[in-house]
Order: structure tokens, then C-alpha cells, then sequence
């Protein structure tokens, strides 16, 4: 079985996703990282509901400590037309470096 492992945002968007991937044979670990969602209370509430989701269907979270939201916004601070491509950057390179190790 190849292993995956998968970017995640959200619960809701993991949910096709790793049921899609699994049928098609991987063996899926979820990353969930997301520097870019503001404040952090909604942070923590999109992570515990993709911790419950983790949990319901088994599958492995990855889930690096702190928040760093400040690193996020200084680098897009004067680059609001530019932050989606970074956030996506940002996000996806991070996913990239953990699969490499």
C-alpha cells in the first residue's frame, strides 16, 4: 500500500478527500497546517473539529505545535493581491518538507 500524506484546512474538506484516497488504495496521514486562519479562536475550532473528525475515521493527524499567524501576516503585510498564492505556497512547501522526511 503507498502512503499519503494530505494537506488539510479543514474537517469538511478532508472528508471526500480521504475517503477518495483510501479507495484507491493509499494509506493516508493528514497535516494539518494553517498559519493563515484568524483569530485564534477560530483556529482552535477548525483544529479540534479536524482532531474529532481524526478520530471518527482514523486517520492519523499531524499537527505542528504553536500558532504562527505572525509570520503568516508579516509576510503578506503589503501583498494582499499576492497572499492566496503565498498562503498556498506556504502551506503545500510545508506539506512537501514533512513528506520528504
Amino acid at each position: 500500500m503507498s502512503r499519503i500524506l494530505l494537506h488539510i484546512c479543514c474537517g469538511p474538506c478532508a472528508t471526500y478527500p480521504v475517503t477518495r484516497l483510501r479507495e484507491e488504495g493509499f494509506e493516508v496521514t493528514g497535516f494539518w497546517y494553517n498559519p493563515n486562519v484568524h483569530p485564534f479562536s477560530e483556529h482552535q475550532r477548525r483544529l479540534e473539529a479536524m482532531q474529532a473528525l481524526s478520530q471518527a475515521v482514523d486517520l492519523p493527524l499531524i499537527v505542528p505545535p504553536g500558532y504562527q499567524m505572525l509570520h503568516f501576516l508579516r509576510q503578506v503585510v503589503n501583498k494582499e493581491g499576492d497572499r492566496c498564492l503565498y498562503c498556498f505556497r506556504l502551506r503545500l512547501s510545508q506539506t512537501a518538507a514533512l513528506a520528504r522526511e
